[in-house]
């Protein structure tokens, strides 16, 4: 059972690094990603060598992953550059209209 858990693994990190997925939701430290309709997390803040998957319980979470630190550095340079495009346009932009109510609540501070 062992080995056919590992395969199972082994085989949803390859779908990951050869960027079979889907990608939902984004914010500044983690990535939703969706492989055959299965959820899991990538961790986006720290060095490139943690970019690995996020492991949460319960939520409709699949099983947990993890990668070599070859292959954490491989994901970095494949979903870093997304995960930034989408922090300086859409996360700035919601974090900005999000300034401004707080200023038209609050004024300056």
């Amino acid at each position: 059972m062992e080995k056919q858990i590992k395969e199972l693994q082994d085989y949803f990190v390859a779908k990951i690094l050869a960027e079979e997925v889907l990608i939902g939701k984004m914010d500044r430290h983690v990535m939703e990603l969706f492989v055959d309709g299965r959820r899991f997390h990538l961790w986006l803040a720290n060095e490139p060598k943690n970019r690995k998957p996020y492991h949460t319980t319960g939520d409709g979470y699949f099983m947990e992953l993890e990668f070599t630190d070859e292959q954490a550095i491989l994901a970095d340079s494949i979903y870093s550059p997304i995960a930034k495009k989408y922090q300086e346009t859409v996360l700035r932009d919601f974090e900005l209209k999000q300034l401004e109510e707080l200023k038209a609540k609050y004024g300056d501070i």
